[in-house]
Formats: structure tokens, C-alpha cells, sequence
């Protein structure tokens, strides 16, 4: 059985610090996936959405970067974009404690999404 050394806690806090977790959809990401577009074939574009829901720690939490209170939250959706016939996948949206079905059917409607 072959052992991996594992980050600390402290590097991965460091490493993490940036992340943004503030429910939205992921417009960024959205960007840089129409950008790279060209440069995958038309097979690799067939995609499929899956939705989750985590359940997370339920106390409440400053984020510094945004300056915003977060919580109590016990649960988070997740959507991810991956590709049938290639390996990469990639999140366009996160929200805390929602009915997920009801917010990405609410949020279509007001938004028109493009094909990469």
C-alpha cells in the first residue's frame, strides 16, 4: 500500500483562501468555457449537467472577501458541466439551502444560456 503525504490543515486554508463560495452562477467560468470552445472538437461539447446537494458545516461564517455573513447553512447545490467524451468537468453554480430545481428553473428563464 503506498502512503501520500497530505497537505496540513494551515496550507489548506492558505490554498483555499481565495476560493469564492458566494452562491451565484459562476459567470466566469461560463466565460472561459466559450472562450475554449474553439479549441475542442464538437464531440468533446456533448455535455451534461448534474446537480448535488452537499450537506455542510451548519455554523454561520464571515467571508472575508465578499464581506458577507453566510449561514446557518446545512446544505449546499452544486451544478456541474461535464463532458461525455472527454475528462474535465467544471461547477456553474452554487447556492446554500434552496429548492436547486426551483432556482435553475428560475434562473433559465431569465437568462438565455449559449451553446459552447
Amino acid at each position: 500500500m503506498k502512503k501520500f503525504q497530505l497537505p496540513g490543515l494551515s496550507t489548506l486554508r492558505r490554498w483555499t483562501r481565495g476560493f469564492r463560495t458566494s452562491p451565484r452562477i459562476l459567470d466566469i467560468v461560463l466565460q472561459i468555457m466559450r472562450s475554449s470552445a474553439d479549441t475542442i472538437t464538437s464531440h468533446e461539447r456533448l455535455l451534461v449537467m448534474s446537480l448535488d446537494e452537499i450537506t455542510i458545516d451548519p455554523r454561520v461564517a464571515y467571508d472575508s472577501t465578499d464581506d458577507a455573513v453566510y449561514g446557518p447553512n446545512d446544505k449546499m447545490q452544486v451544478v456541474m458541466v461535464r463532458s461525455l467524451c472527454s475528462r474535465w468537468k467544471q461547477p456553474v453554480f452554487l447556492d446554500y439551502n434552496k429548492g436547486l430545481l426551483h432556482r435553475i428553473i428560475a434562473g433559465s428563464r431569465r437568462r438565455r444560456t449559449t451553446r459552447l
